[in-house]
């Protein structure tokens, strides 16, 4: 899902959540009054809070508020009782997520995301730029990819922003900035799910805290993929947190196949187009040749 007028948007957990929705939606109307509306979202379970507060809008748009939505919306499957108390949490999920780059739309909050697909996508290049030699690691492997309708939307990594001077350096920054929040979030929706009625715990381990975990386990293992081929010459630290990132990828792999019962049981298959887009498989796959170069031979490309 992408509310965020850029090439590319969240696959696997939400991102942008319903604040952002109607900014981004009084923004287009306050230009040129809306008479029809698409949103383009390719797995609906992912992103049922954002589609609910977006027909909500559409419905009555000028009675619409997104704080008294969250509330409808957390009383309606939670309860009265803890609705409050998720509603805080969904809204310190979404602003878990590293901001690689300053807003840049005065009155918007969380322009630019580093959501799923970006992480995706950056393993996917430092893949193609492990290396051999330490005067041969390009520390800026990030690259723009070939469908963008306007270049170099996909990252929009802000080196001053992050302090550093190089994109690894700056993944590395971001990485320790958003996994404390993910794990906190998780943490908290793990308290709250054993307070919720039994026919209520379901729904909210599924649309909320699995995504929290989910993340908090992706982070980590970017995190260590990233310092990996940062000190790819040496490897003993090479494989150490290869293992880590190996580790923290499984971790994140069993959280979604946790939201996988009933209807949803094949619901992460590798197997589904909804879900190749991430292919954590994959990225399992990858890690293991990595560890097997250097244990073996050291990176070769």
């Amino acid at each position: 899902m992408n509310f965020n007028f850029a090439s590319t948007g969240a696959h696997v957990a939400p991102a942008e959540g319903p604040w952002k929705m109607e900014f981004n939606y009084r923004y287009v109307n306050d230009k040129s009054p809306l008479y029809f509306s698409v949103v383009n979202v390719g797995n609906m379970r992912e992103f049922l809070l954002e589609l609910s507060a977006n027909a909500r809008m559409l419905w009555d748009y000028d009675a619409y508020n997104t704080e008294q939505f969250m509330k409808d919306y957390c009383t309606q499957y939670f309860g009265e009782e803890h609705a409050a108390d998720i509603a805080r949490l969904y809204k310190a999920y979404y602003n878990a997520y590293w901001q690689p780059k300053q807003t840049e739309f005065e009155g918007m909050t969380r322009q630019f995301l580093f959501q799923d697909l970006r992480y995706a996508r950056a393993f996917d290049h430092m893949y193609e730029s492990f290396c051999a030699s330490e005067d041969q690691i390009n520390m800026n492997p990030l690259h723009k990819i070939g469908y963008e309708r306007v270049p170099g939307r996909t990252f929009r990594i802000d080196l001053e922003h992050n302090h550093s001077k190089n994109q690894i350096d700056a993944i590395l920054y971001g990485m320790t900035q958003t996994i404390p929040r993910f794990e906190s979030v998780a943490a908290r929706c793990s308290d709250m799910v054993g307070q919720l009625d039994g026919d209520r715990r379901t729904f909210f381990n599924d649309n909320l805290r699995l995504y929290s975990y989910y993340m908090a386990h992706l982070s980590r293992t970017l995190y260590h993929y990233a310092y990996a081929y940062k000190h790819q010459a040496n490897t003993e630290t090479l494989i150490k947190h290869l293992d880590l990132a190996y580790t923290e990828a499984t971790r994140a792999r069993h959280c979604l196949y946790e939201g996988q019962h009933g209807i949803f049981s094949t619901w992460y298959s590798e197997a589904d187009p909804l879900t190749r887009t991430f292919q954590i498989d994959k990225l399992l796959s990858r890690l293991s040749q990595l560890k097997k170069r250097a244990s073996n031979k050291g990176i070769q490309k």
